[in-house]
Order: structure tokens, then C-alpha cells, then sequence
């Protein structure tokens, strides 16, 4: 099954993190695609215990990804390490 990666902010009130989750929980619904979130702030928000009980991994991004190189690298280094098919970015 193809993995899919979404970046978002955080999991809290909000259209982007609704269609998120949404999405993400009809594609395990259906078997379409494993998703898997990242956040690229923080880990946290009303949406994140729905994902987790569906059995949906959240992961937070290395703290400071943007603003070290080194952290950028770990980022780059966990986006590998799931195989993706897809990255999809809910951010600017």
C-alpha cells in the first residue's frame, strides 16, 4: 500500500486540519493509501486523538526544522526513512 505524508501545522480547529483529517481517516476507511502526519509546530490539537484511535501515525518534525540545517537534514532523513509515495504540504 502507498504511503502518503501530509504536512500541517498542528491538529487544531481549522479547515486545513479538518480536511486532513478527514482525508486521512477515509483512506484507511477504504483502503485507499496509509497516511501519515506531520506536524510541522507541534503535535497537539482536537483532531489528533481521532487519528491516533483510527491507528493513523502523527509524528512531530524535529524541533527547530526550520531554522537549523541540522534539523532540515533530520526532517529529510525521516521523510526518507517512511518511503513515501507522496508528500502533500497543508502549509504555506
Amino acid at each position: 500500500m502507498k504511503t502518503v505524508i501530509f504536512f500541517t501545522g498542528n491538529l487544531h480547529a481549522g479547515g486545513l486540519e479538518r480536511f486532513v483529517t478527514r482525508v486521512a481517516l477515509a483512506a484507511v476507511k477504504t483502503n485507499a493509501f496509509y497516511p501519515i502526519i506531520v506536524c510541522l509546530k507541534k503535535k497537539e490539537g482536537i483532531f489528533l486523538s481521532e487519528l491516533e484511535l483510527n491507528g493513523i501515525t502523527v509524528l512531530d518534525a524535529p524541533l527547530g526544522w526550520q531554522r537549523s540545517v541540522w534539523s532540515l537534514l533530520r526532517l529529510r532523513r525521516m521523510i526518507k526513512d517512511l518511503h513515501p509515495a507522496v508528500v502533500h504540504s497543508q502549509v504555506n
